[in-house]
């Protein structure tokens, strides 16, 4: 077969497969599908934050290996981040209102979450076209800041939201932060790239907190 089938890309592959259980748990949008959709989104987070860390362990990867590791990350992270969240917030307004498609700003809907989409898409292009261009330069030191937010952001981003949008029955809040964080991937801004080990700690335990709060919400509310 093509591709590698090692541990150095399990990480990846399962957070594809959760991401794809996401998106048709949103599309159901009944019961508890889209409690256990905004619960892959948060999972496929915590994953990406140490699939590069597992892979790096591998001391004997080639640069086909590497290649193929980076790519592959992208393309996870255009499922798991980019139309997770959208389906999300298609699940969300089907759930508060039912016949939404119906109504004269059901195309605002449409257009709003397909753009967060894009965005996400066009932000994962140009930072891989970027980084290329960086290496090919010879410049090989550590990042400091991104340009635009990382589209893994939303991971953290909109479970929180969700949470929110879950007790108050606000659907607006979620798609609210869909349209600003959509344009956060575009926009030409500076964001500080954390390095440290205490940061990574403390997302770990911020996305732990999360999905703690999730089950919660979804027992209980």
């Amino acid at each position: 077969m093509i591709g590698y089938w090692n541990y150095t890309v399990l990480l990846t592959y399962i957070s594809v497969i959760l991401a794809c259980v996401g998106i048709g748990c949103a599309a159901v949008g009944s019961g508890y599908n889209v409690d256990v959709a905004v619960g892959c989104l948060l999972t496929c987070g915590l994953l990406d934050m140490f699939d590069g860390k597992v892979a790096r362990t591998k001391k004997d990867r080639t640069e086909m290996m590497k290649d193929f590791g980076i790519q592959i990350d992208s393309l996870s992270d255009v499922i798991a981040f980019g139309i997770l969240p959208a389906m999300i917030g298609f699940a969300l307004v089907r759930r508060y209102d039912i016949e939404w498609y119906t109504k004269w700003y059901f195309w605002i809907y449409v257009v709003v979450l397909l753009t967060y989409v894009l965005f996400g898409l066009v932000r994962l292009g140009y930072f891989n076209a970027l980084e290329n261009d960086r290496i090919k330069s010879g410049d090989t030191g550590v990042l400091h800041f991104y340009t635009g937010l990382p589209i893994t952001m939303a991971s953290l981003i909109f479970p929180a939201f969700w949470i929110l949008s879950r007790v108050s029955g606000f659907v607006w809040i979620y798609l609210g932060v869909i349209v600003i964080v959509g344009c956060l991937f575009v926009l030409r801004i500076k964001i500080p790239k954390p390095h440290s080990k205490k940061m990574a700690i403390f997302l770990s335990l911020f996305g732990t907190c999360l999905l703690i709060a999730m089950i919660l919400v979804a027992i209980f509310s």
